[in-house]
């Protein structure tokens, strides 16, 4: 259950439209992670005590207030301050979980779209802004880079294999 408890992270604009649109949330509100998410339950593990005398953070564009569950380990009342040191590996997180869904996305359309399509349909999906098409365009072209360079190297240690002197059961000629 939500506790009206909020905290504010320093998250990007383009990840902040991401979770937005991917959960399904209402920007204007405090973003709230469905129950037993990985993210929500990582969140919590990076809670503490406010220091003393704490304000508030104000990161501008970049501030992403999210709401806090009631948590049995942790009082939210309590432990509802997350340290900018935690916040960049909560952002880290958020970032591993976009690269992972947008790398997957782009697996499975790209050879039936091409590059650019794929990225524009990715945009139109989570409704980002065209602002955003360099970042996107950008992180699927070293997808595919690093793709199709270990496809090589597979290939290439294939072809070492078979050209091997070697004649056992554990290296087949």
């Amino acid at each position: 259950m939500a506790s009206g408890i909020t905290t504010i992270v320093k998250l990007e604009p383009f990840l902040q439209q991401f979770l937005i649109m991917h959960f399904g949330q209402d920007p204007e509100q405090p973003f709230i992670f469905p129950k037993g998410h990985d993210l929500n339950t990582r969140l919590n593990l990076l809670l503490s005590n406010p220091p003393f005398n704490f304000v508030g953070h104000n990161y501008g564009d970049e501030s992403f207030e999210l709401e806090l569950y009631y948590n049995n380990e942790n009082d939210v009342r309590q432990r509802n301050y997350i340290s900018p040191t935690m916040a960049k590996v909560f952002a880290q997180k958020v970032r591993d979980f976009y690269t992972m869904l947008f790398h997957e996305f782009y697996a499975k359309r790209y050879r039936l779209l091409g590059h650019k399509n794929t990225v524009y349909q990715w945009m139109e999906l989570y409704d980002m802004n065209e602002s955003f098409y360099d970042r996107i365009e950008r992180d699927a072209r070293r997808y595919r880079r690093k793709n199709s360079n270990k496809k090589y190297y597979e290939k290439r240690k294939l072809i070492n294999v078979k050209s091997s002197q070697v004649n056992s059961d554990f290296c087949p000629v």
